[in-house]
């Protein structure tokens, strides 16, 4: 049971992390990662930064337009 209550603190520790360096909300990683554990960690490895999508799309749209 103890092993379980310390695994659960650091996947949500990692996951906060993790969040926080990727430009989404620390609390809700830190409780995904409470609760989903390992994979909330997986969730955060492949979700990306979050500030990246909007600004790779807006530079994707102005080629297709011709704008500079």
């Amino acid at each position: 049971m103890a092993i379980t209550i310390i695994f659960a603190i650091v996947w949500a520790i990692v996951c906060s992390n993790m969040a926080q360096k990727r430009h989404r909300d620390p609390s809700l990683g830190a409780i995904g990662g409470l609760i989903f554990g390992i994979f909330a960690i997986i969730y955060y490895a492949l979700a990306g930064d979050k500030n990246a999508l909007p600004s790779q799309t807006d530079d994707w749209a102005k080629q297709i337009k011709g704008d500079k």
